[in-house]
């Protein structure tokens, strides 16, 4: 039956005194504390709490021995404590309520399923209901189910025949037929894979024969492949290639002596002196042309400035005139009154400005005949056109020049052409020889594809026969384990014994689990159960040295007793009449170094894949980062309250 926790109510149990309500969810869950109390620990803020109560409630019995009956109870309060465990399973809803110090209800234990109330009088008896309702006795439980950091009672410390007490509690054995179809299943799968393996025994063989004649024809084509083929016809191959290689080297560096006497008989190229002297004579002809066109420009100047004298002159003689002509002022208006003495001045300017003009006149006639008559352009011009012969000269023997550079050059360019095409085939040998090189390789690599292929076809042959030796071995293995469980199904039909099958099946599942954990923790070390008549030996292997578990280490005999309760989880959760969706770790994590630690949280995050949940009590930094859903357990002022993350 599978027993589904789906909520968990506590109220004035130990330090929880406001009721608490735990809705179970699905996941992996870290349970963390803070002790506001205790300068913000860690500690006491009442993180075992939770899982105490949901113990307590189904056994009345607490986690830790020391606690006696009514120090559960809430010190502030003293009364009323109460919890309350809802339980789902495939057909019942339940309810079990456990109560101590209650106003009303004393100390008692109620047990409700699908809403009826199925208490009993007596405390005592309504537990044993409970008891036959979940099957799994609580020792067990404590350890499997939930997992305190003690392990007091962990399957380790157990005497041998404890040990076969605990695994007989988990099973029915009053279920004959199943255990009978087991066994029935069991010869089935036998008898299927012997038919399996011989199956795969006669497919091997065929391998075999197919392999022998591959190596058959891997000798045959290397045999065909050394009469067709041989090295000395390669490396004639090359020593003639080489030789033409050689005599064309021997051309190429002819060539590069004919191309060195002939650079010896290089034509000067140096024409910069013509072509400065050219560029010189260009600058000179600027320069004079320059001459003739300032010159003009002086005189035209000239001319302009002495024509805005001559206007101005002109413009004051007029003037003076009409103040002779006219009764009026020609510049103020006013009615003139002529004296002698500006009589006298106005025609002594007028003299003084007529004779300035005539004076101007002359001068801009001179300027105009000069302009007119200029000998410096005539000149400039004789010297340009000497200039211009000088520089026709120059041309043509910078032409001279070029013709004769431009000849070496394309005898110069037809030189290096020939040396680049010897250059090319000398290149061409280097390619003819890369090719005779990767033929030979290609020769030498088939010769060892087909070698290897001979020794790989070898390997198969012997890889195969062992193969088929594992399988006639464990052929025989499985004829006995046949022979064995045909037993067992034959006894099952009659009144026999049936625990040292069913035992030798659970530890054998069990050995199997256990060192599935072991190989997280270990290396080279093998941990098993033995079945010894009426007990269960524990042996340990470890790098090859046998181990009591009372020899090893505080660590690592924890990794051990971990390892063994989580397989007994397994276990439970696979045979059991009872599965829980449950699980609970109350910092297990404890007296394991840090690589423990990390060996620990791998397994629990792979396990928690396959349980819908598990709660993880612990104050290590490591296992509170791994997990990303949190319960936070705060005591603040000596009250525990929870809070879902």
């Amino acid at each position: 039956m599978n027993f589904k926790i789906t909520k968990l109510e506590i109220e004035n149990f130990r330090s929880i005194q406001d009721k608490v309500t735990l809705n179970i969810k699905s996941g992996l869950f870290s349970i963390e504390g803070i002790n506001y109390t205790e300068t913000n620990s860690t500690n006491g803020s009442g993180k075992s709490t939770l899982i105490s109560a949901l113990f307590w409630a189904l056994t009345g019995s607490s986690l830790t021995n020391e606690v006696l009956a009514d120090e559960v109870v809430n010190l502030k309060t003293n009364k009323n404590c109460r919890v309350s465990v809802y339980i789902s399973t495939n057909t019942d809803e339940i309810k079990v309520t456990r109560v101590r110090k209650d106003t009303e209800l004393g100390n008692n234990l109620f047990l409700e399923i699908n809403g009826q109330d199925l208490s009993c009088h007596k405390v005592a008896d309504t537990q044993d209901r409970i008891n036959k309702l979940i099957k799994i006795p609580f020792s067990l439980l404590r350890n499997t189910i939930i997992m305190t950091s003690s392990m007091d009672s962990a399957f380790s410390s157990l005497t041998p025949q404890q040990r076969i007490q605990t695994l007989e509690s988990i099973r029915d054995y009053s279920i004959w037929e199943r255990i009978r179809d087991e066994a029935n299943k069991d010869i089935k799968e036998y008898t299927k894979q012997i038919t399996d393996n011989s199956l795969e025994i006669s497919n091997l063989n065929g391998k075999v024969e197919t392999y022998k004649d591959l190596i058959i024809k891997a000798k045959q084509e290397k045999e065909n492949l050394e009469n067709t083929q041989s090295i000395d016809k390669i490396e004639e191959e090359v020593a003639t290639v080489k030789k033409a290689k050689d005599d064309r080297l021997v051309a190429i560096r002819e060539k590069e002596a004919e191309i060195v006497e002939f650079k010896k008989t290089s034509p000067s190229s140096d024409s910069s002196d013509i072509a400065q002297k050219m560029n010189t004579i260009v600058t000179e002809v600027n320069d004079l042309k320059a001459q003739v066109t300032k010159e003009k420009q002086d005189i035209d100047n000239n001319i302009r400035d002495l024509e805005y004298s001559k206007k101005d002159l002109q413009r004051d003689i007029n003037l003076i005139e009409r103040w002779f002509k006219e009764d009026t002022c020609p510049t103020c208006g006013r009615k003139l009154d002529r004296t002698e003495t500006e009589i006298n001045d106005n025609n002594n300017k007028l003299a003084q400005y007529n004779e300035k003009l005539a004076a101007i006149t002359t001068e801009i006639t001179n300027y105009i005949s000069k302009k007119e008559n200029s000998s410096l352009e005539a000149e400039i011009n004789v010297k340009i056109d000497n200039k211009r012969q000088e520089y026709s000269k120059l041309q043509s023997d910078l032409n001279n020049i070029k013709s004769i550079k431009d000849a070496y050059d394309r005898q110069y360019d037809k030189l290096q052409d020939e040396l680049r095409t010897l250059q090319m085939g000398y290149n061409a040998f280097d390619v003819e020889l890369g090719k005779l090189a990767n033929k030979k390789n290609n020769y030498l690599d088939r010769l060892a594809r087909y070698d290897a292929d001979i020794v790989e076809y070898n390997s198969k042959i012997e890889e195969n026969i062992n193969k088929v030796k594992d399988l006639e071995a464990n052929n025989s293995e499985l004829g006995n384990k046949k022979l064995l469980s045909d037993f067992y199904y034959k006894l099952l039909g009659a009144k026999g014994e049936l625990r040292p099958y069913l035992l030798s099946k659970d530890i054998a599942y069990l050995n199997n689990r256990m060192q599935f954990y072991i190989n997280r923790f270990f290396k080279n070390t093998e941990v098993s159960l033995l079945l010894n008549n009426a007990a269960i030996d524990i042996k340990i292997q470890a790098d090859g040295v046998t181990k009591s578990i009372s020899s090893l280490s505080g660590g690592e005999k924890k990794r051990v007793d971990i390892s063994i309760q989580l397989a007994l989880y397994d276990l439970i959760q696979t045979v059991s009449q009872s599965k829980f969706n449950l699980l609970c770790l109350d910092e297990i994590e404890s007296l394991l170094d840090p690589i423990g630690c990390e060996q620990l949280i791998e397994i629990i995050e792979d396990k928690a894949e396959n349980i819908e949940t598990v709660w993880w009590i612990t104050n290590h930094p490591s296992v509170k980062e791994s997990i990303a859903q949190k319960i936070l357990v705060k005591k603040i002022l000596g009250k525990t309250e929870v809070e879902e993350l």
